[in-house]
């Protein structure tokens, strides 16, 4: 009875593991052609010189409106500021959030932003509930007990 010394289970066995063979088999393949070669080695080089030069993630030049019932001295401020930041072009003041909507209808369309929509088979019509939520930093309280829904289609503006 013939028995392969290679699959026997208490056998020592002689030279590389399947492992080492597969290793080195591959390094052969990948010196010999230079296709892989360009890919293993090109490519690294080319997406480090197009993410770290030519493409950005940073937001800028942003059209805003801003929904504002009552603009006083601390509103005003905050508007400034935003129009002397980098990232957002201040188009217009509005009183209201239907009054902001209107205005960007008006506007052409290849000036309007990107809207994602959601999927409103998946989604309920509350996403986000905040319930007496508070926030201080240091000695000095932000908000106390702020408690709001956000449903589906509502807009958030953070600043600070």
């Amino acid at each position: 009875m013939f028995m392969n010394k290679k699959y026997m289970p208490n056998s020592k066995r002689r030279g590389p593991s399947p492992f080492a063979a597969f290793v080195k088999k591959e390094a052969r393949h990948i010196v010999r052609d230079r296709r892989t070669m360009l890919i293993l080695f090109g490519m690294p080089v080319v997406l480090m010189l197009l993410f770290g030069f030519a493409i950005t993630n940073d937001v800028k030049n942003v059209r805003t409106v801003v929904v504002t019932s009552q603009t006083d001295h601390l509103t005003q401020r905050a508007i400034d500021r935003l129009a002397a930041s980098e990232y957002f072009i201040i188009t217009a003041t509005a009183g209201t959030p239907h009054e902001a909507e209107l205005r960007d209808r008006e506007r052409p369309e290849e000036e309007r932003q990107v809207e994602l929509a959601s999927l409103p088979s998946r989604m309920g019509n509350k996403t986000i509930i905040l319930d007496n939520v508070s926030k201080k930093y240091g000695d000095r309280t932000l908000f106390h007990d702020f408690s709001y829904t956000f449903n589906k289609l509502d807009r958030i503006g953070i600043i600070g």
